[in-house]
């Protein structure tokens, strides 16, 4: 006696949903076994005493991180920089050196984002900080160079212009660094008075020498790299000398 016809069709198409369903659940273990990974920065990163910075981080593939375990340690040292946990900032075993100092960006954390913030940097801070975090795998490094000393740099010879023009007097701070809020005066060198006074992005006119009043300016769109440059218009005899 033969079987019935839809019998051995009924066989494959259960043996085919078998197949399909481990197919699923292989890909669906593959998929949840995904290592996380710690990723930081290619490249050093570079700030001068007294400044704030901050330490880029991030987990990959992407994950919230706001329910993690995440600590920042001193490469050299192996101490803790910052440590954070659940929501919480924890301080128990925070270097000495650190305290007041640091803070875990929380805006960025559901994006997994895992950035430090350090206050006020001091030339100690200089070298490789690690992030670590629970449940990945590996950890980033951050190289962090500080720069002891901010040195302003002039033009290496004498500038020369005509009566009635206006000439702009090049300055820059070395490292680079933005001075948009930071105090910046032009003085006259022989007289100690002053032609130009900036801070923290006013121009501030209360003790300017009478001669240069209505004929200066800083040059607003250098500051972010750095750069001091001022403007002198409509030249008189007595600008020349040194500034």
């Amino acid at each position: 006696m033969g079987l019935p016809r839809d019998c051995g069709r009924s066989n494959r198409t259960g043996h085919a949903k078998g197949l399909l369903t481990s197919l699923v659940t292989f890909l669906l273990l593959r998929l949840g076994s995904a290592q996380l990974r710690v990723v930081g920065p290619d490249h050093p990163l570079t700030a001068t005493v007294g400044q704030d910075v901050v330490l880029p981080c991030h987990l990959s593939p992407r994950k919230d991180a706001r329910t993690l375990e995440v600590r920042w340690i001193r490469d050299d040292l192996s101490e803790t920089v910052h440590q954070y946990r659940n929501g919480e900032d924890l301080y128990g075993e925070q270097m000495e050196a650190y305290v007041g100092r640091t803070e875990l960006a929380r805006d960025g954390l559901s994006a997994g984002h895992l950035d430090l913030r350090i206050t006020g940097l001091r030339p100690s801070d200089d070298g490789q900080y690690v992030c670590t975090v629970e449940d990945a795998y590996n950890e980033a490094i951050v190289e962090l160079e500080v720069s002891a000393q901010l040195r302003v740099v002039g033009p290496g010879q004498p500038l020369t212009a005509a009566v009635g023009q206006d000439v702009v007097l090049p300055c820059h701070l070395s490292p680079q660094r933005d001075a948009r809020t930071l105090e910046v005066r032009w003085i006259r060198h022989s007289l100690s008075e002053t032609v130009h006074h900036y801070r923290n992005g006013e121009d501030l006119y209360g003790e300017q020498m009478e001669a240069y009043a209505g004929r200066t300016e800083l040059a607003r769109d250098g500051l972010s790299a750095g750069n001091l440059d001022l403007r002198i218009t409509g030249l008189r005899p007595s600008d020349d000398g040194l500034y």
